[in-house]
């Protein structure tokens, strides 16, 4: 101890719930394992501070089932911080993840409002209460393992915000986008964001059921990676049809590099060896259909 604190520095091997129950997060789901830790409590002498908890450690030995970049090996070492300063009624949080940054302000274990900053940018300064905010950048992201996050997780009953997320690449199977800037938000049974990439502009709304609204006021047919599908046999392109979620499409302007091609409206499911399009209507190049219906047979590529 000293004149302004009683602090406690003490050593352990934890888990899941440790970080649970400091943070009041659900977290159960997407770790596995135990990690030795570090921490520290601190009691100041004066009524005018408050108590402080912090906690150091590179979870080794602990699992991180999230997508990546937030994916974890249990031999991996990332370091990972909680600070807590158990303010008058309410509790200040910060959590710390490799580059990765939460901000958490809490008022009887209810969030009151918080932000995210990924990839080493500053967090938001004075979130609003009632909201999350989630700014930063990622180099890349696979949608297909978002797509399963969002299918196998609760939803979020907190409203985050995402406010100008930049991403340089965003895949999904042969689909493409490059340097893309996303707004929007992540709460209840949807979760809906605006993009804008070099070859995109539109927004997407992902349902809990794992569905899929796409309504695009322009995008560039070579964002799809033609030289690797003509490539391969058709058994081989039917791969990308596997897992595929059902898909509401519109898309208002049409172009291939700079060729203007029209416009095309459809909902899109897959189901066992089938692909329907339906009801699919198009303008292309002066060619109009509507309410046509297509579907196409393809064999299920065996388990490798």
């Amino acid at each position: 101890s000293d004149l302004d604190s009683l602090t406690f520095d003490f050593k352990g091997l934890a888990d899941t719930n440790l970080i649970n129950e400091m943070t009041n997060l659900s977290l159960g789901n997407y770790l596995n394992g135990t990690f030795e830790y570090s921490a520290q409590m601190s009691f100041p002498m004066k009524i005018t501070d408050s108590p402080k908890f912090s906690l150091v450690t590179k979870l080794g030995g602990m699992s991180v089932k999230l997508p990546q970049p937030f994916k974890k090996d249990p031999d991996e070492n990332i370091g990972f911080e909680i600070n807590i300063d158990f303010a008058a009624e309410r509790e200040l949080i910060f959590l710390s993840y490799a580059t990765h940054d939460l901000f958490l302000t809490l008022r009887d274990r209810d969030i009151v409002n918080g932000a995210i900053a990924l990839s080493g940018n500053p967090l938001p300064l004075s979130p609003p209460d009632n909201k999350g905010l989630v700014t930063g950048s990622l180099d890349q992201i696979e949608i297909s393992e978002f797509l399963d996050l969002i299918r196998g997780s609760k939803s979020p009953d907190f409203l985050w915000e995402l406010k100008d997320l930049q991403i340089e690449q965003i895949n999904f199977k042969d689909i493409s986008l490059d340097n893309v800037r996303a707004n929007g938000y992540l709460r209840g049974p949807a979760s809906k964001f605006d993009i804008q990439s070099l070859k995109t502009k539109g927004s997407i709304e992902v349902l809990n059921s794992g569905n899929v609204n796409v309504t695009l006021d322009w995008v560039d047919l070579s964002i799809f990676d033609l030289k690797k599908i003509s490539e391969r046999s058709w058994a081989l392109a039917s791969e990308f049809f596997v897992d595929m979620p059902n898909i509401m499409l519109s898309a208002d302007r049409l172009t291939f590099n700079d060729l203007e091609l029209g416009t095309v409206d459809f909902v899109l499911r897959s189901e066992e060896d089938k692909l329907e399009f339906y009801p699919f209507s198009f303008d292309f190049k002066g060619i109009v259909s509507s309410k046509a219906y297509i579907c196409l047979l393809y064999t299920s590529p065996s388990p490798r």
